[in-house]
């Protein structure tokens, strides 16, 4: 859970090199980041704030700028696919960073880059070759990312609460969004309760370019295709197949491994792969009514059998 942000006064040079970057990291810096940094050139500023929560993100140099192809990057992202891009991109070792991947990337792809990337992620990458500003999220929407344009001023930020810290910020409510809020209607995926600050979509990129913003969706779930398989065993293997992967992939960490076991299907199946793939070398816990008058909704019976069955201690968490 990193976290970006930035801004570009377009129209104003002389603004680049104020304080603003600070006061949006500072306003971000609620969880008591590991590390915060900021990166700025003229009109254009990039904050980070890093969570060491792979072993090659205390090694990661963020916000970066590459001096040789002119390009800044700042991201928050978990690649899950780096030994496939380990053998599409060069100049990029298989310890490299996330980020280093991810500039790769866009220096072969362009910005067609978040099509072969596969994992959590945000980023904004500033090419001054091109003179433009590209942003992406990833496939499913993990990771958040929210943006304001007005009167040549951009800003981008991993929570609302960092484009708020600027100072010259039209904050002027959206009262239908939040109305439509407040009666449970379907609310727009890109707006937000304030007029002038979007949510970029998942699965969506965005540019800005002599003073214009375009967006793109670069995937979509394909629901037409059918996996055809002989029999009912085959579906369960490779459904299996597919789940083993998914949990492996989320094992990359600098700290131990947790797991939240409600009891229901879900969390049940994902900690039966991961103590299939690593035993009891992490920590289940499960999340329990803080009083007795909620006994109804407590999951203890269905965690209780589970996890004696795997030989798990499981942290019982007032919730």
């Amino acid at each position: 859970m990193s976290a970006i942000c930035g801004h570009w006064s377009i129209n104003s040079p002389e603004r680049g090199n104020d304080l603003s970057i600070k006061k949006m990291t500072d306003r971000l810096n609620h969880w008591k980041a590991d590390r915060v940094t900021h990166w700025h050139k003229e009109a254009l500023a990039f904050g980070h704030l890093m969570l060491h929560n792979t072993p090659e993100s205390r090694i990661e140099e963020l916000p970066y700028f590459h001096a040789e192809f002119r390009l800044a990057i700042t991201t928050d992202a978990r690649l899950d696919n780096r030994d496939e891009l380990l053998s599409l991109l060069e100049g990029i070792h298989k310890d490299s960073p996330d980020s280093q991947f991810i500039l790769k990337a866009y220096q072969k792809w362009g910005v067609d880059c978040p099509k072969y990337l596969l994992g959590d992620f945000v980023f904004a990458i500033w090419d001054e070759n091109e003179q433009q500003l590209f942003l992406a999220r990833d496939h499913v929407g993990i990771k958040a990312l929210y943006y304001y344009y007005k009167d040549g001023l951009f800003a981008f930020s991993s929570e609302i609460k960092g484009i708020l810290a600027l100072s010259n910020i039209d904050q002027t409510l959206d009262e239908l969004w939040i109305a439509d809020f407040l009666i449970r209607r379907h609310v727009d995926r890109c707006n937000t309760m304030y007029q002038h600050i979007q949510r970029l979509d998942g699965a969506h990129s965005l540019i800005l370019r002599s003073s214009r913003i375009t967006t793109q969706k670069y995937w979509e779930f394909n629901t037409r295709t059918e996996i055809r398989l002989s029999s009912e065993a085959e579906y369960i293997e490779a459904f299996n197949d597919k789940l083993d992967i998914a949990v492996k992939r989320r094992l990359r960490t600098s700290y131990n491994i947790a797991a939240e076991l409600s009891g229901g299907l879900d969390s049940s199946a994902v900690v039966h792969h991961l103590h299939k793939q690593i035993g009891n070398d992490f920590h289940p816990f499960s999340l329990t009514p803080f009083s007795k008058d909620f006994d109804f909704m407590s999951e203890r019976s269905y965690v209780t059998p589970f996890s004696e069955a795997k030989g798990l201690n499981v942290n019982f968490l007032d919730g």
